[in-house]
């Protein structure tokens, strides 16, 4: 039910964007408008998903639909790797310092997070998960992925470079 809400909107916000291309004279949507980079697959679509299942659905979804999906959040994502893999799907991590994804994870499993991303070959960044104001946490949020085996070097770029 959810997807089929979410691709009406997209449809509608297609057919509007085809719709202005032929009459630029047509009342701006802004709703419709500010999609206009990601139907045309020249930004991402973010796709905030943490359990397994919602990331592959979202995914899915975006590919279906000729979309380049960014998933946010991805606390789930090593479960659905080969997935993330095939079709080139990074992830920005948001929040390190949070409990673990399910009750029997380990302790340490949200800090293993990105060393765990990289040694798959999944693009990564790392984001504080919190309000923009608190982005200066990405500093110890980066040392504590290092002290769980993520390279240095990467740990910067997944702060820096990356995002």
């Amino acid at each position: 039910m959810l997807f089929r809400s979410i691709d009406r909107f997209f449809d509608a916000s297609e057919a509007y964007l085809r719709a202005r291309a032929a009459d630029p004279t047509l009342k701006v949507d802004a709703r419709f408008a500010s999609l206009a980079d990601v139907v045309a697959g020249k930004e991402p679509v973010l796709i905030e998903a943490n359990w397994p299942g919602q990331i592959e659905a979202g995914v899915l979804w975006a590919v279906r639909r000729g979309y380049r999906p960014v998933i946010v959040g991805g606390h789930g994502a090593l479960e659905v790797a080969p997935l993330l893999k095939k079709h080139g799907v990074p992830v920005i991590v948001r929040g390190l310092h949070r409990l673990p994804l399910r009750e029997g994870d380990a302790p340490n499993a949200p800090y293993e997070l990105p060393a765990r991303l990289a040694a798959e070959g999944i693009e990564f960044a790392i984001a504080s998960g919190d309000s923009a104001a608190h982005e200066r946490s990405l500093v110890p949020q980066a040392g504590r992925a290092v002290a769980h085996g993520l390279d240095h070097e990467r740990a910067l770029e997944a702060v820096t470079r990356v995002p």
